[in-house]
Formats: structure tokens, sequence, C-alpha cells
């Protein structure tokens, strides 16, 4: 949600990481959000907690989980090709964006509208929420400064890539078709 309530960070253990030490951060109100190789984990603390991280024995390294890396490579090169453009000669990319669980998503889609994005469809889950988005370069730099936000990529139609096989012994795609009546078409 909004900057103030909660901070993400990277946080690096000195190892393979020990059931005991992520009880540490659990008992710093730490919320593990994903592993990144190698022993680390985003982790989502309240407000102020950070300074808590460095006195942890366990923790090699801690620091915030900075915009560039909710950004993927492209879009980053993407952002440093448009610099001291105007937003009028910026060209605007199709992209999906990725927020963590348990977010506010009305303040984020109210981010989105305030940055003038394009929203395109969103969907919510347990995973957190995914939206489809149409940004200029200086709208996705904004929109990668914004916390809850987990990663931002191009956007990929999905292409159709089972519409040729007829039958395979292997992977039981004829019973698939006999029992199931699951054909690829509108499924």
């Amino acid at each position: 949600g909004p900057a103030g309530e909660r901070a993400y960070y990277l946080v690096q253990f000195q190892g393979p990481i020990q059931p005991a030490w992520t009880e540490k951060l659990a008992a710093l109100g730490a919320e593990l959000l994903e592993y990144i190789p190698d022993y680390a984990f985003v982790v989502r603390l309240p407000a102020g907690q950070s300074a808590s991280l460095d006195a942890l024995d366990e923790v090699r390294w801690a620091g915030p989980w900075l915009p560039a890396f909710r950004l993927a490579p492209e879009l980053l090169q993407h952002i440093r090709a448009s610099a001291g453009l105007g937003p009028e000669a910026q060209q605007a990319v199709a992209v999906r964006l990725a927020s963590y669980p348990g977010i506010d998503l009305d303040a984020l889609l109210a981010e989105i509208a305030r940055l003038g994005i394009a929203a395109g469809p969103v969907s919510a889950g347990e995973l957190g929420a995914s939206a489809r988005l149409q940004a200029t370069p200086d709208q996705l730099a904004a929109l990668a400064r914004w916390p809850d936000v987990r990663w931002i990529e191009p956007y990929v139609a999905p292409q159709l890539r089972n519409d040729r096989v007829q039958s395979n012994w292997l992977l039981g795609t004829r019973a698939i078709w006999q029992d199931l009546s699951l054909f690829g078409q509108q499924q």
C-alpha cells in the first residue's frame, strides 16, 4: 500500500537458511514473500523495522527492494533510452504488472490511474494481483517506485500452441479428447 505503512527489503542470510532464522524475522513482523538465490528473501516489514534486520547475526546483508529490481531488463533499457525525452515523445509499451499478495489493490489501481496509465484486465488472487497496462517510460519508472509492485515485464499476447496435435500416445491426447471432451476450442 501507500509508503510509510510497510516497506520491502532484500534480506540475505549467512548461508543455507535455517528455520530459526526465518522465525526471528517473523518475530520482527516480517512477511517472507519470495526466495531470491542465494540465501535471500524479499520481505515486507512494518515501517521503521529495517534497523532490526542489521541486528540479526544470521543476516549477511539487508537493503531496500529497489525500483530497478521490479523492472524487466528490456524495460529498464527502454526507460534509459527515453531519458530526457518529453512525455509527448515517449513510446507507450504494453506491460504486465504483478503485485505482492495482501496489498491494498484499490490503492494500487488508484496510483495507476493517477499516473495516467491505461489499464486493461486486472485479476487478483492469493499470490497477488496482475494487470495489463499501456505505459510510457516515465510512467513505468514512477510505477516501479510504488512499494507493492513486484514485477513489471513486457506483455506477450498468448498464442495457441496446441492446435496441431492429433494423437500422442505418450501424453494420452486421444483419451483426454474422448473422456473429457477437451478439444482446445474456447476452453
